[in-house]
């Protein structure tokens, strides 16, 4: 049997790169948005979905920026492409009820790495509707979410419910998980350039709306009730923080607490009756033969003195960041170039312009590579 040539890494990204307009990514969340207007009437914020391949990748690259060139939270129009800049410039104009105080909304972003928050709609005065993205390029896998609010009034106690989760996740949050929560430092809201006149306004703010109509206040109650998480009911104990050395990302300077486990209160977790995911039909009559419906999760956070000024990341989960994936191999990287017997042939496997072409040698750096393997698993070990 003939061998698959081996492939130039550099060539495979050189051609996603003059061909990524031309690669189209799903992005759609399968929400029919139209079809629920008490749940979805009032948006507030609207997340950034690339068009294609091109676009997603410029958006990865201004997402890990910040970090990687430590240039801090301020909008870099100079190297910020203009759909992006286009993004960050639109003004979401809704009309809300004439009790709502526009000033006392809370400001939602996603615009971050590991952040996922597809859309934010008010519900009531102090409760949202929130829609996760979907993983890319999946039929609509959603579970995890993560987005930062700034804003708040401190000592108000505010609602949000996740509203299409696809995964039954009722064995995690109905049985003691919850969403952990994090203070971080504001994002500087520096004036924009010429470049960028219509672009950091909405990096800090999005919802710049208008008052009129009456809104709904409904409160969807679900089949399955939930759990009250905090320090007498929930198994775990008392408010639990993580240690920054449980998540690398601690080490951006924009971080100034540590991951709490059980700041969120109020936790119910159950299936929608009415928010259609997907329908079967039968092929010929197009008679529904079966639906399936989205999960929401619900729980509420009271913002304390300690979060006043700052801003305060809610996750599903604690994040590991592409930045911190990178950061752990680097570290491995340099812990086995020290070791005297496979630091060179380590670095030569990874240098892919000085790997030989020849069988032999493909061979034989098969044969290093699984020793390799064996050794760095040994290694980390001891790290």
């Amino acid at each position: 049997m003939e061998e698959r040539p081996t492939k130039d890494n550099k060539q495979t990204q050189e051609k996603l790169r003059l061909l990524g307009d031309r690669i189209p990514v799903v992005t759609e969340c399968n929400v029919k948005f139209g079809q629920h207007e008490s749940y979805f009437k009032y948006m507030i914020y609207d997340g950034y979905r690339p068009l294609n391949l091109a676009h997603a990748r410029d958006y990865v690259d201004f997402l890990v920026r910040p970090l990687r060139d430590n240039v801090g939270d301020e909008l870099q129009p100079e190297y910020t492409p203009q759909h992006i800049l286009d993004y960050l410039g639109q003004d979401i104009k809704t009309k809300l009820p004439g009790y709502i105080d526009e000033d006392k909304i809370l400001t939602f972003d996603q615009n971050f790495e590991c952040g996922n928050l597809d859309s934010a709609y008010l519900h009531g005065a102090h409760e949202y509707n929130l829609v996760m993205k979907v993983d890319t390029n999946t039929r609509g896998n959603t579970y995890w979410f993560m987005f930062k609010v700034s804003d708040f009034v401190v000592g108000q106690k505010y609602k949000f419910n996740i509203m299409n989760f696809s995964r039954n996740m009722d064995k995690f949050y109905n049985y003691g998980m919850g969403p952990v929560t994090r203070r971080e430092k504001k994002a500087s809201s520096a004036a924009p350039s010429e470049a960028s006149d219509q672009g950091a306004d909405n990096h800090e703010k999005q919802h710049k709306a208008e008052g009129a109509d009456e809104a709904s206040e409904g409160d969807e109650k679900g089949s399955k009730g939930g759990q009250e998480v905090n320090g007498e009911s929930n198994a775990h104990g008392e408010d639990a923080n993580v240690d920054d050395k449980e998540s690398k990302s601690s080490s951006s300077s924009s971080i100034i607490g540590e991951w709490r486990l059980q700041s969120c209160t109020n936790l119910e977790y159950y299936q929608h009756s009415d928010l259609v995911r997907s329908t079967r039909r039968h092929y010929e009559t197009g008679e529904i033969l079966s639906q399936c419906y989205f999960s929401k999760l619900s729980f509420s956070y009271t913002f304390t003195d300690e979060d006043r000024g700052h801003t305060v990341a809610i996750a599903s989960a604690i994040p590991y960041s592409y930045t911190d994936m990178l950061d752990d191999i680097d570290a491995a990287k340099q812990h086995i170039l020290q070791s005297k017997d496979h630091g060179e042939v380590f670095y030569r496997l990874l240098d892919k312009e000085d790997l030989l072409e020849s069988n032999a040698a493909q061979k034989m750096q098969a044969q290093l590579a699984a020793q390799l393997v064996k050794d760095v698993n040994k290694k980390m070990n001891d790290i």
